[in-house]
């Protein structure tokens, strides 16, 4: 037997030759080309009526515009080079088909006609074809003599349901149930049946405009239908095939493709797809099919890096697909970590797609990849990091599948040792120094916490250094102490106070008698205070210049204790006229002054 495809169409045209619903009427012609295609040039166009009360204005309409409608149709699809001439030349071709007088009783064996409802609704009947006009079809039927159809159809219309709208042959009632399906029931014999009429409502369009256009094409099981004629089948000798292209190559999205088949009539032909990736497209007509033909397949994505290939059998012939890998994208987890002076390990988690390869090296001496140098597909990288004897903290980087893997690492932490830590000086003046220890690179400052230790050099420096100081004199006979401040940490000066010591203050600083008249005398007082803790002895007092016996002090030497105050009795006699001069010396034990000189000053007339 030789299989053919049923292809059904409809087209409900009105005024279509204004081309005002332009896109919706290439949307159908796309359609039918397709289906046209699909069956090998064999593709039947079904006779499409416009009622409008009567038989005849029916006719005259279906000339007048339909076909009118799709001659320049094509004609406008060749102008505007949408279609080629081959594709405009076939359009033309089925409007010849609609053209061809087709007797009566074929539409309608009863004899009745249906008149639509006034004045909106529109009654159109279509006729649809079992195989190519002139070879006798076998329409199958089940025991019962009931094949059902399902439908799919266009949403360019709006569909009522109509049950029983009669036509076909007389031993033969269809059914349109819901739109969902058409039964045909063979009531007396199961003989041929080339062809059937179903009936439709329409009111999706005013009568003003361009009519309905759409499709409906049957289905069984989601597989298109294919009947059986009586013709002889083609002998295998003469049945040779060509697929167009043959092969096709994708990118790891996937996609899908389309095969056309070329071959004589008649010759069937299979599919079979070899790769569980490749498969046939839904709702495809699917294999065995008959003569020229096209074959829609998907391919799916491809989730891994490596390239495949996968074929098809068509006819005997190889259809082969190659597709791409998807690229290697890598990414590391963490990309960055710290760790203290003493080091430490971690890991590195990698993620890429499987047969992605990829390699790990550090470019710090002071990291080692411990395992993990190279891998492939999702893995993990092992490092450890040395201690940082260095107080400056220091950062290194891994070179992880072209990523950068960050290591930062705190420095050693500073500390430092004074040697000595203190220091004790007797209340005189004297010097001293202080040793810092620590790691090199590591600061540290020095500076005096009191005014009477001075820092000489050492006041700041890096690493392993010495501070100089000098301590002053202690004039108190209190011991005291003070600080000096050496990298952070107290370096401890203490001096010895004088102890229990005589101190010695006078006043006034000098003497001056003024004009004394030759002859006479004038006096003046010092005064003596023994300021110390301890008793004062003066041991003598002295006029150590001057005219001897000009200016006398009649006072010995005596003890003074402490607070106790002595007073001095200087007395100035001018022997001639003239400014006399002279030194008062005061000799004693005192710590602080133990020799005094008071300057002495008078004038004679």
């Amino acid at each position: 037997m030789v299989t053919w495809p049923l292809l059904v169409q409809v087209v409900a045209f009105q005024e279509t030759g204004n081309l005002k619903y332009w896109q919706k009427a290439k949307e159908l012609m796309a359609v039918l080309l397709q289906n046209e295609q699909r069956s090998g040039g064999k593709g039947y166009v079904t006779n499409p009526l416009v009622g409008i009360g009567n038989e005849n204005n029916a006719y005259t309409l279906m000339n007048s515009y339909s076909v009118k409608g799709l001659v320049a149709f094509a004609e406008e699809a060749l102008r505007r080079g949408e279609w080629t001439a081959d594709y405009s030349n076939l359009m033309k071709r089925w409007a010849t088909w609609l053209t061809t007088p087709v007797p009566h009783g074929a539409y309608f064996p009863d004899g009745n006609y249906f008149t639509p409802p006034n004045p909106a609704v529109e009654y159109g009947t279509f006729v649809y074809a079992f195989c190519p006009p002139g070879l006798k079809c076998t329409l199958p039927t089940s025991p019962t003599g009931d094949v059902v159809y399902n439908m799919m159809i266009s949403d360019l219309f709006t569909w009522l349901a109509k049950n029983d709208p009669g036509g076909g042959n007389p031993n033969t009632k269809q059914t349109w149930d819901e739109l969902a399906r058409l039964t045909f029931h063979d009531s007396v014999n199961h003989g041929p049946q080339p062809y059937g009429v179903v009936g439709f409502l329409t009111n999706m369009y005013p009568t003003t405009e361009t009519k309905a256009l759409g499709w409906i094409q049957l289905f069984q099981d989601r597989t298109a239908l294919y009947l059986a004629d009586s013709s002889p089948s083609p002998s295998p000798e003469s049945c040779t095939y060509s697929l167009s292209p043959s092969g096709q190559n994708f990118g790891a999205e996937g996609g899908s493709g389309t095969i056309y088949v070329t071959a004589p009539a008649g010759c069937a032909f299979s599919a079979a797809s070899h790769a569980s990736w490749i498969t046939f497209a839904p709702l495809v007509a699917a294999p065995p099919k008959t003569s020229s033909g096209v074959v829609n397949f998907s391919v799916a994505a491809n989730s891994g890096t490596n390239s495949r290939t996968g074929t098809l059998t068509i006819a005997g012939l190889t259809f082969t697909v190659s597709q791409q890998g998807q690229p290697c994208t890598y990414s590391i987890s963490p990309a960055r970590t710290s760790l203290p002076s003493p080091g430490g390990t971690g890991n590195v988690l990698v993620s890429a797609p499987e047969g992605c390869d990829w390699t790990a090296a550090s470019a710090a001496s002071w990291i080692s990849v411990t395992s993990g140098s190279s891998g492939s597909g999702n893995g993990q990288v092992h490092y450890s990091a040395s201690a940082n004897l260095s107080p400056s903290p220091r950062s290194g980087m891994v070179s992880i599948a072209g990523k950068t893997f960050r290591v930062d690492q705190e420095g050693q932490p500073c500390s430092y040792a004074l040697s000595p830590t203190g220091k004790s000086f007797s209340s005189s003046e004297a010097t001293g120094s202080v040793g810092v220890a620590t790691a090199a690179g590591c600061p540290w400052t020095a500076r005096s916490q009191v005014p009477w230790i001075t820092i000489h050099s050492g006041t700041r420096g890096e690493g392993k250094g010495l501070v100089n100081y000098a301590v002053q004199a202690n004039p108190d006979s209190n011991p005291r102490s003070g600080i000096l401040l050496i990298a952070g940490q107290a370096f401890v000066v203490s001096q010895e106070g004088r102890g229990r010591l005589p101190l010695i203050a006078v006043a006034p600083h000098r003497l001056d008698f003024g004009s004394v008249q030759w002859g006479k005398s004038a006096t003046q007082k010092l005064a003596v205070t023994n300021v110390g803790n301890a008793p004062l002895t003066i041991r003598k007092i002295s006029i150590t210049a001057g005219v001897p016996g000009r200016f006398t002090c009649d006072q010995a030497g005596k003890s003074l204790a402490p607070g106790e105050r002595d007073v001095l009795i200087v007395r100035f006699t001018p022997l001639s006229r003239g400014t006399l001069k002279g030194i008062l010396q005061v000799e004693s034990d005192a710590a602080n002054q133990p020799v005094i000189r008071i300057p002495l000053t008078g004038r004679g007339y």
